[in-house]
């Protein structure tokens, strides 16, 4: 039985699952593409981006408005523990932009965006202090451009997205096997910050090169018989079980007549 469903643009009710959404943390509603490798102004958590003076000023205003429901020591309370591995689970593979605006767009419950951007840069700072991301010199601002270049990674590098994120991927609608229907030439998942197929995730979809990978698709409903043989934004829950990772989906889109030719 469902328990939920998301509209897409196309018009069609997509439902959820259970399964998945039990595993998911609620601090679910992350991020999208990782900035482009090549730009300069690209940095990961590792490289010092807070100053040890804002993560203090961080830890107060913490204190004062997050701690009821997430933990004094950011371990959980009334919600999501925002400390080591479930902190990773959910954050890791995005950008820091993604975690700022969620805390100053929800946080305090019913009251977001009722403090200063200053302040919520400053929780931010916080939050990478206590799970171990080191100090640099300077302070990190309250620059959307500029977090989205600083890269929320594990120390062995990039990795990646985990079994039950949210993700986006592009590629090829095939017919249904079984009770599942097949995408094929598709793109490596990212994260995703909206299971619909929103402007929030809006990327140059259908530019560039078909993919490789291979998903099996399931919960569509009503059937995208239409969609056959054209490439489709899906949005969804990504389970991986190997050697080829399903996806339980929140939303599909076409968004080519036609597929993208292999490489």
């Amino acid at each position: 039985m469902k328990i939920g469903a998301v509209r897409a643009r196309t018009g069609r009710w997509l439902g959820l699952s259970p399964a998945p959404l039990a595993l998911l943390p609620v601090f679910f509603a992350h991020a999208a593409q990782p900035s482009r490798p090549t730009d300069p102004r690209d940095r990961t958590v590792w490289q010092g981006v807070y100053s040890v003076s804002q993560a203090e000023q961080g830890r107060l205003a913490y204190e004062r408005h997050c701690a009821a429901c997430h933990g004094a020591d950011l371990g959980g309370a009334r919600t999501t523990a925002l400390l080591g591995e479930p902190f990773m689970r959910g954050w890791a593979e995005t950008n820091l932009y993604d975690l700022f605006d969620k805390i100053r767009t929800t946080m305090p419950p019913n009251l977001g965006r009722g403090l200063a951007d200053a302040v919520y840069v400053d929780i931010v700072a916080y939050v990478l202090r206590e799970n171990a991301f080191p100090a640099g010199a300077s302070a990190l601002l309250a620059d959307a451009d500029g977090l989205r270049h600083i890269r929320i990674q594990r120390q062995e590098g990039p990795a990646p997205v985990p079994s039950f994120a949210l993700v986006r991927v592009v590629g090829c609608l095939q017919e249904r096997v079984g009770d599942d229907w097949l995408l094929t030439r598709a793109s490596e998942p990212v994260r995703a910050r909206t299971p619909d197929t929103s402007s929030d995730d809006v990327d140059a979809v259908g530019t560039e090169a078909a993919g490789t990978l291979t998903f099996r698709l399931f919960d569509l409903y009503p059937t995208p018989e239409r969609d056959v043989g054209h490439d489709v934004e899906v949005k969804g829950f990504l389970i991986r079980t190997g050697p080829t990772d399903r996806i339980n989906v929140t939303s599909l889109r076409p968004i080519a007549d036609a597929c993208r030719a292999p490489n």
